[in-house]
């Protein structure tokens, strides 16, 4: 998966500003900036890209927060079933099991006991396979430069609300 890193840095009231706050508000100001920006703008992207056929797989796609960690923040935007982790393989869970095999690819597909039965041989057999079409990654990589600078603009918009105490 794709990885955007934002670096506030030549601001030096900025940096003076969030040196000023304790974690716990820092980290709220980084949260809300970047699940506003993936939810408003990566996201319909994302969907809108996507191949559709039910609309499942537009409805499971959903943008979720990183697993709870000392050093970074985050969320990102995959077909994630509510309650699955990221190890437990989500783009292959839930009604759109099928998110992980349209992103990422197959290997050759076959008939697995073709060996045995007269009817089939090995070459029909073989159905091919499914090449990684690579939707999340290629719409990450279109808009992360745009990504950048609105979860730098919305930080700083948070920032200055943290600071002046309100919402």
């Amino acid at each position: 998966m794709a990885r955007l890193k934002v670096s506030i840095e030549g601001d030096k009231r900025i940096i003076a500003k969030l040196s000023s706050l304790e974690k716990k508000a820092r980290n709220k100001v980084f949260r809300e900036a970047v699940k506003k920006t993936m939810k408003q703008n990566l996201l319909p992207s994302v969907r809108r890209a996507l191949p559709k056929r039910t609309g499942t797989l537009q409805k499971m796609t959903k943008a979720r927060a990183m697993a709870r960690s000392r050093k970074h923040v985050g969320y990102y935007v995959m077909n994630a079933p509510a309650g699955l982790t990221k190890k437990q393989g989500m783009s292959f869970a839930g009604q759109a099991y099928y998110g992980g095999m349209i992103e990422y690819g197959t290997g050759p597909r076959s008939v697995k006991n073709a060996r045995y039965v007269p009817e089939i041989n090995a070459k029909t057999a073989n159905r091919g396979s499914v090449p990684a079409g690579l939707y999340y990654t290629r719409v990450y990589k279109q808009r992360r430069i745009t990504l950048r600078n609105r979860i730098e603009a919305r930080i700083k918009k948070n920032l200055e609300a943290a600071i002046r105490g309100g919402p």
